[in-house]
C-alpha cells in the first residue's frame, strides 16, 4: 500500500498571472504559500483484474476508458498503469472550494502511481506532469500554480516564462513576520461550491482577447503581487493587508462571476469589523473568503460567523508532496 500527501494553498500575490492566457504574453510572477490541510491518494494491488476507484464516489471500471473521473483516468493513461489496482483519494477540506486541491490531487495520484510502478520522480517532474495534463490532455482553463505549490511546499516565488517554463524561489521570510503573517491572516468557509473552470474560462477569454481592461487588471495585479513580496522580505507583515482591498477589487473587475452579493456584503462587513482587505481564494465565486486582520479579530470572526461563515484554523506548510507510507 502507497500513501502520498499533497498540501493545499493560499495565494500571497499576482494570482492569475499563472494562467497561460496571461503568462503567454506578460510572463507570470505570483507568491503563493502552502497550509496544512491536505489531499491524500492511496494506491494499492487488487486482487481482481480492473480499476477501484474511491473519492467522493466509487467506480469499478474494467478499462481506462471507462473511468468517470477526469483527472485520475488520464493519470492512469499517463502512467499506463494495467487494472488491478485500488485508487484511494480523501482530502481534509472539500473539493471546488479555491484552495487547490485539484492540483494537489493530481500530484499525490502522480506520486503515488509512480511509486507503484516502481519509478520516481522530483517535485519539479511531478508539478510538470500534473501541468501537462491538466492544462494539455484534459485542456482545463487552470494555471500552473496549484501543482507547483502543491510538489514543492513552503512559501515561494513562481515566476513563469512566456514559453511556460517555471522557476521557484522561497520567499526570503525572518521567522517573527511568518508568524505575524500566519496569525493574521483568517480563511472562512463560504459554504458556496463551485466550479473553478466556470470563473476561469471567461476570465482567460477576457485576458486573451486582449481586452484592455481586463489586461490592464492584470497587470496592476502582478505589480500588487511585486509589492507585497517586496514588503514581506523587507520585515512588513503588513505589506500583505495592505495590497489585499486594491487586488481584490481589481481581480473582481475582470468579469461578474468573480464574486456573488452575499461575499460582497460578507466582505464590507468584515472591513466595517477591523480588516485591512481580503479576497476570495483561487477562482473566485464562493470557496474560502481570506481576510488580513493585525488587530483585533473578534469583531471579525463574530461577524463572519454570524453571516453563516465558518472560521478554518490553519498554519503554513513548508513539506510540499510527502510519502506517507510504502507497505
Amino acid at each position: 500500500m502507497i500513501v502520498s500527501r499533497a498540501p493545499m494553498r493560499i495565494t500571497l500575490g499576482g494570482g492569475g498571472t499563472d494562467l497561460p492566457s496571461y503568462y503567454k504574453l506578460y510572463g507570470g510572477k505570483l507568491v503563493t504559500a502552502t497550509i496544512d490541510k491536505f489531499v491524500y491518494v492511496i494506491a494499492n494491488r487488487r486482487y481482481s483484474p480492473d480499476y477501484h476507484l474511491s473519492y467522493m464516489q466509487t467506480e469499478i471500471a474494467q478499462t481506462i476508458d471507462e473511468i468517470r473521473h477526469t483527472r485520475l483516468r488520464e493519470v492512469l493513461r499517463f502512467l499506463k498503469v494495467e487494472p488491478g489496482i485500488d485508487v484511494f483519494s480523501i482530502a481534509d477540506l472539500p473539493a471546488q472550494s479555491g484552495l487547490g486541491s485539484s492540483g494537489a490531487f493530481t500530484v499525490a495520484a502522480l506520486q503515488s502511481l509512480h511509486t507503484y510502478q516502481r519509478s520516481s520522480r522530483t517535485p519539479e517532474q511531478l508539478a510538470a506532469e500534473a501541468c501537462h495534463i491538466e492544462m494539455d490532455v484534459l485542456q482545463e482553463p487552470c494555471g500552473k500554480q496549484d501543482p507547483y505549490a502543491a510538489a514543492l511546499g513552503g512559501i515561494n516565488v513562481l515566476e513563469i516564462d512566456t514559453d511556460g517554463t517555471v522557476h521557484h524561489r522561497p520567499v526570503d521570510l525572518s521567522p517573527t513576520v511568518r508568524l505575524v503573517l500566519e496569525a493574521n491572516t483568517l480563511l472562512f468557509y463560504t459554504q458556496i461550491r463551485r466550479q473553478a473552470a466556470e470563473v476561469l474560462k471567461p476570465q482567460q477569454e477576457r485576458i486573451a482577447s486582449r481586452h484592455d481592461d481586463a489586461t490592464a487588471r492584470m497587470h496592476r495585479i502582478r505589480e500588487l503581487g511585486e509589492i507585497t513580496l517586496k514588503g514581506l522580505e523587507a520585515g512588513n507583515p503588513d505589506a500583505f493587508g495592505e495590497t489585499l482591498h486594491e487586488h481584490w477589487m481589481m481581480k473582481r473587475g475582470i468579469h461578474g462571476a468573480m464574486s456573488t452579493s452575499f461575499v460582497d456584503e460578507a466582505y464590507e462587513a468584515a472591513r466595517r469589523s477591523g480588516a485591512l482587505g481580503g479576497k476570495l481564494v483561487g477562482a473566485g465565486g464562493g470557496g474560502f473568503l481570506l481576510v488580513y486582520c493585525p488587530g483585533s479579530q473578534r469583531k471579525v470572526i463574530e461577524q463572519l460567523e454570524s453571516m453563516g461563515m465558518k472560521l478554518l484554523p490553519f498554519s503554513f506548510e513548508d513539506s510540499g508532496i510527502t510519502m506517507m507510507a510504502q507497505l
